[in-house]
Parts: structure tokens; sequence; C-alpha cells
């Protein structure tokens, strides 16, 4: 929530220099074009409440960029997509793994929803590259243009581990 930006912000004071927030493309919520955006699409409406709930992600992660700027009038704003990779203690996308390996019939998200991917090593990568160039302003950073369905995805996973997709309901 925006008070951790601001508690962090008030605690580095003018030793901080640049400032790299690590953000979310779910700040532009669900009224994306099928051509895709640009970085300069519209954002959700800020959520200033200082309660954490994943309905409100991205209005809350607005809340959080827009606080950035009170430390760093241009800061780097990264946003990512889905991040997965070693290391990934969320669980967001072994959680399939593991429903499409043991084999039970599971919930899922709309067949045909995107699955913008990222591995954590990757953006790690491009956001040090970036405070390295001394780049600032949001940068999107997800999956290639065309990135797999949700369906698609839990069908490589069934494919890589040699298994039969279960039973999915998808929602």
């Amino acid at each position: 929530v925006h008070q951790q930006v601001i508690a962090l912000g008030e605690a580095l004071g003018r030793r901080a220099g640049r400032h790299a927030f690590v953000s979310t493309i779910s700040v532009y919520g669900e009224n994306v074009p099928e051509s895709g955006f640009t970085e300069d699409a519209e954002l959700v409406e800020p959520d200033w409440d200082q309660t954490l709930t994943m309905q409100r992600y991205g209005e809350l992660k607005v809340a959080c960029e827009q606080t950035v700027t009170r430390f760093d009038p241009d800061p780097l704003i990264i946003r990512p997509g889905y991040v997965i990779g070693p290391w990934d203690y969320t669980e967001r996308f072994t959680h399939w793994v593991r429903a499409v390996l043991s084999g039970a019939p599971f919930l899922a998200p709309a067949a045909e929803q995107p699955l913008q991917c990222v591995d954590g090593r990757d953006l790690g990568a491009f956001t040090v590259g970036c405070i390295e160039q001394g780049l600032t302003g949001p940068f999107n950073v997800t999956a290639p243009q065309d990135p797999p369905t949700f369906s698609e995805v839990i069908a490589t996973i069934a494919n890589a581990l040699s298994v039969e997709v279960p039973k999915v309901t998808w929602s």
C-alpha cells in the first residue's frame, strides 16, 4: 500500500538518489484494447485505502506509483506481468504445475485469458540495466506480443510433465 512507499521514502530521504518502483500491468485494469497498449494507456483510479486486497491490486499499485513521485519526480516504473521463476515464494505459477500434476479437477481463470509472464531473473536484469542507463518513466515488462492463453499454458505444463490435463473448470 502507498503508506509503505511513504515510510521507505521518508526513511531513505535524499540518500536514495533515483527511485525504481516495481509495479504491475494490473494498473491498466481490464479495459485493454485487443491490439495491445503502450505505457501511455489509461490507468485505473488510484486506491488510497490502507487495506491490502487483491481485488483492488491494480488500484493500490497506481497509488504507490503516484506516491513514489513525492520522493523522485521522474522515477523508473517497471510494470511486469506474472513474475515467475526460481525463488518465487508466491507460488502463483507453481500452483498450476501442482494442480496439473495432482490429476484432480481444478478451477482456473478464463481459458482464453492471456498469461503475461516474465522470469524474475530477466525482470531483475532488465531493471538493473534501466537503472545503469539512467532511464526513467514507465516500462511494461511482459510476455511476447502474442502471449499464450491460460489453457495453452495448462496444456504445456501437462505435456512437460507427461500427464493428461485434468478436468478444468474455467471461470
